[in-house]
Protein backbone atom coordinates (compact mmCIF):
# COMPACT_ATOMS: atom_id res chain seq x y z
CA UNK A 1 0.00 0.00 0.00
CA UNK A 2 2.78 2.65 0.72
CA UNK A 3 4.67 2.13 -2.61
CA UNK A 4 1.09 2.37 -4.25
CA UNK A 5 1.13 5.96 -2.49
CA UNK A 6 4.36 6.96 -3.37
CA UNK A 7 4.28 5.81 -6.83
CA UNK A 8 1.02 7.80 -6.72
CA UNK A 9 1.93 11.39 -5.79
CA UNK A 10 5.33 10.90 -7.83
CA UNK A 11 3.38 10.31 -10.77
CA UNK A 12 0.72 13.24 -9.75
CA UNK A 13 4.16 15.87 -9.22
CA UNK A 14 5.24 14.24 -12.70
CA UNK A 15 2.18 15.77 -14.08
CA UNK A 16 1.27 18.64 -12.48
CA UNK A 17 4.64 20.51 -12.34
CA UNK A 18 5.22 20.85 -16.43
CA UNK A 19 1.63 22.27 -16.56
CA UNK A 20 2.81 24.89 -13.62
CA UNK A 21 5.74 25.61 -14.91
CA UNK A 22 4.28 26.37 -18.15
CA UNK A 23 1.52 28.58 -16.62
CA UNK A 24 4.39 30.35 -15.28
CA UNK A 25 6.45 31.10 -17.84
CA UNK A 26 3.34 31.73 -20.37
CA UNK A 27 2.58 34.47 -17.45
CA UNK A 28 5.46 36.06 -16.66
CA UNK A 29 7.81 35.33 -19.43
CA UNK A 30 10.44 34.33 -17.85
CA UNK A 31 11.63 30.86 -16.20
CA UNK A 32 12.98 32.90 -13.07
CA UNK A 33 9.32 32.62 -11.29
CA UNK A 34 9.37 28.95 -12.45
CA UNK A 35 13.00 28.24 -10.63
CA UNK A 36 11.59 29.53 -7.23
CA UNK A 37 8.59 27.44 -7.47
CA UNK A 38 11.52 24.89 -7.98
CA UNK A 39 13.09 25.61 -5.06
CA UNK A 40 9.52 26.15 -3.07
CA UNK A 41 8.74 22.53 -4.41
CA UNK A 42 12.06 21.28 -3.47
CA UNK A 43 11.89 23.13 0.69
CA UNK A 44 8.40 21.40 1.19
CA UNK A 45 9.70 17.84 0.05
CA UNK A 46 12.95 18.47 2.52
CA UNK A 47 10.46 19.27 5.42
CA UNK A 48 8.18 16.66 4.80
CA UNK A 49 11.22 14.12 4.63
CA UNK A 50 12.47 15.64 8.13
CA UNK A 51 9.96 16.50 10.18
CA UNK A 52 6.88 14.85 8.92
CA UNK A 53 8.98 11.39 8.56
CA UNK A 54 10.23 10.97 11.97
CA UNK A 55 12.89 9.03 12.60
CA UNK A 56 13.83 5.92 10.97
CA UNK A 57 14.71 2.79 12.35
CA UNK A 58 15.56 -0.91 10.98
CA UNK A 59 12.72 -3.05 11.60
CA UNK A 60 13.52 -6.07 13.32
CA UNK A 61 11.84 -9.29 12.40
CA UNK A 62 12.06 -11.96 14.25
Amino acid sequence: MTGSIVSFASNLAGIITPIVIGAIVQATGSFAWALGFCGIVSLVGVFAYTVVLGKIERLVVE
